[in-house]
């Protein structure tokens, strides 16, 4: 028997505030971009940086998660599955666009910090939402990896829910 597997893992920074559009059904979907850069140093031990960035789409309950607390700059981690879309251009050609899609159970947004709202008042449209500040959240994502298990699977939970 054969498995295959479509799962991808970001922890990076959010490029733009995220756009928001909605479903016919009046549901929300949440796009944003994803930077995570790669350091290291080449053999004339010069620092080098390459940064990939990542399209992400957001579905469902985790997307009034991300349409509510996700902004520019804020320090996300983002697993889902890959998609790659085709269309064809004004000229004819075909065109290609690979983009993370969060939906689902098995899909996680969790924040991690930077860039958070300014105020300390939860969005309009839900007075009874939780803000967390930057005391709220792990200053070191490996130190704090046993204590996200549970953050994790609250957030797949809550945007199964939501």
């Amino acid at each position: 028997m054969s498995y295959s597997l479509n799962r991808v893992e970001v922890i990076g920074n959010v490029g733009k505030d995220p756009e928001v559009r909605y479903t016919k059904a009046g549901e929300p979907l949440v796009s944003f971009s994803v930077a995570a850069s790669d350091k290291w140093k080449d053999k004339a031990g010069k620092p080098q940086e390459r940064t990939e960035w990542f399209n992400v789409t957001v579905f469902g309950g985790l997307a009034k998660v991300a349409q509510s607390y996700v902004t520019k700059g804020s320090k996300v981690y983002v697993s889902g599955q890959l998609r790659t879309e085709e269309w064809t251009d004004n000229d004819g050609g075909k065109r290609y666009s690979t983009k993370v899609v969060l939906s689902g159970p098995q899909s996680n947004l969790i924040l991690l910090g930077g860039g958070a709202r300014t105020d300390a008042s939860p969005p309009k449209s839900d007075p009874g939402a939780f803000v967390a500040s930057d005391e709220d959240l792990p200053f070191s994502l490996v130190a704090a990896l046993p204590a996200l298990l549970p953050v994790a699977v609250m957030a797949t939970l809550i945007g199964g829910l939501v």
